[in-house]
């Protein structure tokens, strides 16, 4: 059975995920990336000429190995699970070749909807803390973090994600008041910290849920791309189990 690469490129320095995609050749791709950028007019050839010009290329590394059939599906959910993990992606749409994005007549609709209201801005607090855990202080986004710390946010939202150290500090994505020490559930490394058995019970458990959806899609008559997606899809399979 032929498989298909998941990967990302990754900025060389602060390890920020940017981009996701799908490769059966994970050198030819990063070459053809690089290349690209010297003409291409998009998010990700503008972000890899820059790189560039400070003598850096992206890093590719491997997401998921997933069958080749299936490629579409997995690109569109990890690439979901990026945007989720509050990665800025160079994507221009949701995977799967354009599956998972906007077409021109919805934009024209969106366009219009949004036309004479004030902007949006969402900005996410972050908590600056010492090695050993003890609370310093918050900042209000990104660019007040980068402002006080002297060096891209990229580097210390990263590190927030898992209560790693950045910039000799340890960091923490705010969701509500700042704790006044670093969440238990965190170990010294910044890894959530697990035993062994609830470790496997979580594998065994994403095991399981690939095999539920083979077997319902496999009931259901379908492909991998036709099936249910969303609320839908997660009925049938709670009913399958």
């Amino acid at each position: 059975m032929s498989t298909v690469f998941i990967y990302t490129l990754e900025h060389p320095e602060t390890g920020e995920i940017r981009y996701v995609g799908k490769t059966n050749n994970l050198a030819s791709r990063l070459s053809g990336h690089i290349n690209e950028s010297r003409c291409a007019l998009n998010h990700k050839a503008h972000w890899i000429s820059s790189l560039k010009k400070q003598g850096l290329v992206p890093i590719m590394n491997v997401l998921d190995e997933v069958p080749e059939e299936e490629w579409k599906f997995w690109e569109i959910h990890w690439i979901s699970a990026a945007k989720a993990w509050g990665f800025g992606l160079c994507n221009a749409d949701g995977g799967g070749h354009g599956q998972g994005g906007v077409s021109i007549e919805a934009r024209q609709k969106q366009s219009k909807a949004k036309l004479g209201k004030p902007a949006v801005h969402r900005h996410v607090a972050y908590a600056q803390y010492t090695p050993d855990g003890v609370y310093i202080r918050s900042f209000s986004g990104g660019p007040a973090m980068a402002k006080a710390m002297g060096c891209p946010a990229a580097y210390m939202q990263r590190a927030a994600t898992r209560c790693l150290l950045a910039a000799g500090f340890r960091w923490f994505k705010l969701t509500g008041e700042p704790p006044t020490t670093i969440p238990s559930k965190y170990n010294a490394e910044g890894k959530t910290a697990r035993t062994i058995k609830e470790r496997i019970l979580i594998n065994k458990k994403q095991f399981a849920s690939r095999i539920a959806y083979k077997e319902l899609r496999e009931k259901l008559g379908v492909t991998v791309n036709s099936m249910p997606h969303g609320n839908l899809r997660r009925e049938l399979l709670l009913s399958a189990c």
